[in-house]
């Protein structure tokens, strides 16, 4: 139907200038009126353009290791000659174009220089932008940049041959990475992950690893190999506990420094001792005893009383004490005075008032508010700003639009140094405040009935009631001391030259939970500009630094909730002298069989190269498309009519109408 189209138009096209065709000049105007109709035709009838060709390119790249691994294995004289005979040797119609690398990617073979850094992906990638036909890459395998090269390879299309040296050379062990909690409870197991590396070992190796006190005895692969060791180990006491991974030193490693690892794990009581306290019980008092003697972190002592006084009993040997809805005494001043010594001591204090709650000259100095008073209303719990600290209303946690408003409310006006973390919604008078007693904490919730928190219509009876997770957050947080919000830590304490770094921070809310949804950024010595870390969950955030030279470095970790500034966190390491180049020497067979196998070539030693083989080189080639759509393409329509016009003003000019 287009070619009937076509002929038609083309016969009107003549047909227009019969006379005018034997005139001199006019051929040109005819030409032009064919152009626009063919522009008119396929704007008209939607004709798409479609072409399709091949794309040849008869350049390989050929890609040559410059590092000091390849020197110190004495394979760059011979890499640079077996490069030469590829490049003489390459199937007919395709030429060579010599590149090197290590830390980054340079044209030509290099001459004598060497480099200290094997960035094998960044230089894979860079190479495959110049769009060869084919990559023939010359190296030992021994890579310590941060991108993978077998993602690299994977993702591009271009076919990558393989020639490997240093199949009998190197020969060492390194602790890669250590997995470790931040901090655990006293008498719970920690599972502690160890990745080992060995390189240049003989099949069957026997290689001990020792992690806190613990060894295990595995078999390194040959060549060069990784994997993981694992520990289960138990604290059975509380306090900061230094562990140390240590691999078994073997004859002839080429370096040792890299066999240990050290780190630090905090480990808390195993239950927190919580004192409850009361001599005014009512309906609040079985609902909250019933929530902490269900938490497994709790280890209950209650003083109930219904009648007598507080100066019989002895105050408990506990790290947090609840006092609800109490009425003191006269009588019991000194023993009030005992407990206010306690928290001013470091233990902690959950006050809850209540209809009953008649404090005298002691709790009056414990409430975080000045000239409390009761008040009876209405009041809508409401989240504020300090709230974020626990994480009290994130997702799964407390939804406040589950809870009743409060009744009763026993307040006063404001003093300095408190955070609020419940507010009425129809005043902003604080429900719920925290403030710091010396060394101790107090938080006191000044609505009631709060007891109604862990007695909801229809609440779900797999799920948590808001009182108990309220009581449990209150027990952690009140039961830390020293908290280490952030603690910014590196994988080793000692790097090689040249090896990158790797930044973890670890983010604790006050009570001790993960602290997730953070804006974490770092700063070091050698750096002028912040970086981002990425959250990694469980209040882990992680980064990667290169480039860092031998002697003493720091980074600063800035942690932001929002645009507010919540805390910093710093670290120190090492770098030593000797280059991560030479820590691990010999041909990594497993990783350049993968980059082979990724890129749809081969892998075949120096050693035992044909290089006939090099006629088994299949380039690759392009299939290009070119889709023109005339219906959307606005220069097509400014083309035709640009034509359209062009023709218009030439007829007139020739006196044509």
């Amino acid at each position: 139907m287009s070619i009937v189209v076509s002929i038609v138009l083309l016969l009107l096209a003549i047909f227009a200038y019969r006379e005018q065709l034997h005139q001199k000049g006019s051929w040109g105007l005819f030409a032009l009126r064919v152009l626009v109709v063919v522009f008119f035709f396929f704007l008209l009838a939607g004709q798409v353009i479609n072409i399709t060709w091949e794309e040849r390119t008869g350049r390989v790249a050929i890609l040559i290791d410059r590092s000091l691994s390849m020197q110190a294995i004495k394979a760059d004289s011979s890499a640079v000659a077996i490069a030469g005979r590829v490049g003489d040797g390459l199937p007919r119609g395709l030429r060579a174009r010599f590149w090197s690398f290590g830390d980054s990617l340079y044209s030509g073979i290099g001459g004598s220089d060497f480099y200290e850094r094997t960035n094998l992906g960044g230089a894979l990638e860079r190479v495959f932008r110049t769009r060869p036909a084919a990559v023939v890459l010359l190296t030992d395998g021994q890579d310590n940049g941060e991108q993978s090269p077998v993602e690299v390879v994977r993702g591009s299309g271009i076919p990558v041959y393989v020639i490997g040296f240093g199949a009998a050379v190197g020969r060492n062990l390194r602790v890669v990475e250590v997995e470790l909690p931040v901090s655990v409870y006293a008498g719970d197991t920690v599972e502690v992950r160890v990745r080992m590396m060995g390189s240049g070992l003989e099949s069957g190796t026997q290689v001990r690893v020792f992690c806190a006190g613990q060894s295990r005895e595995v078999v390194a692969g040959p060549g060069v190999s990784e994997q993981d060791v694992g520990f289960r180990l138990v604290f059975s006491e509380p306090g900061r506990k230094k562990v140390q991974v240590q691999l078994e030193s073997l004859p002839g490693e080429m370096s040792y420094l890299d066999n240990r690892w050290d780190g630090v794990l905090e480990v808390k009581p195993a239950r927190v001792g919580v004192a409850y306290i009361t001599n005014r019980p009512g309906p609040g008092t079985r609902f909250i005893l019933t929530s902490l003697r269900k938490n497994p972190r709790v280890s209950l002592m209650p003083v109930v009383l219904f009648s007598g006084s507080l100066n019989n009993r002895q105050i408990p040997d506990a790290e947090v004490f609840i006092v609800d809805g109490v009425e003191e005494q006269r009588d019991e001043e000194s023993w009030w005075q005992g407990l206010r010594r306690r928290i001013e001591a470091g233990a902690g204090l959950l006050m809850i008032a209540g209809p009953d709650f008649s404090p005298g000259v002691v709790l009056r100095g414990l409430v975080p508010v000045s000239a409390p008073k009761l008040e009876i209303g209405t009041w809508t719990p409401v989240q504020a700003g300090d709230a974020e600290l626990l994480g009290l209303f994130e997702p799964g946690m407390i939804d406040l639009n589950e809870l009743p408003p409060f009744t009763g409310l026993f307040s006063g006006s404001g003093v300095a140094g408190v955070r609020v973390w419940v507010e009425a919604g129809e005043s902003g008078q604080p429900l719920i405040i925290e403030q710091g007693l010396k060394k101790g904490r107090v938080v006191y919730v000044a609505g009631y009935p709060f007891w109604r928190w862990g007695f909801l219509p229809d609440f779900p009876v797999e799920k948590e009631t808001p009182l108990a997770v309220l009581l449990d957050r209150v027990v952690r947080f009140l039961a830390e001391k020293d908290t280490n919000l952030f603690s910014l830590q590196t994988d080793a304490a000692g790097y090689l030259s040249g090896q990158p770094v790797r930044l973890r921070l670890f983010a604790r809310r006050p009570d001790g939970g993960f602290w997730e949804g953070l804006d974490v950024q770092f700063k070091i010595d050698t750096l002028s500009r912040p970086v981002p870390m990425i959250e990694r969950g469980g209040g882990r955030y992680e980064a990667t630094v290169s480039g860092t030279g031998p002697g003493e470095h720091y980074a600063v970790a800035e942690v932001r909730k929002g645009d507010k500034f919540i805390g910093s966190a710093r670290v120190d390491w090492t770098v030593s002298v000797q280059s991560v180049e030479l820590s691990r020497l010999g041909l990594n067979r497993t990783l350049l069989a993968r980059i082979a196998e990724a890129g749809n070539g081969w892998l075949v030693l120096a050693e035992s190269l044909d290089i006939r083989r090099l006629q088994d080189i299949k380039p690759r080639v392009l299939k290009r498309r070119l889709v023109l759509d005339p219906r959307v393409l606005p220069w097509w329509l400014v083309i035709t009519a640009g034509l359209f016009g062009l023709e218009i003003l030439l007829r007139r000019w020739k006196g044509l109408y």
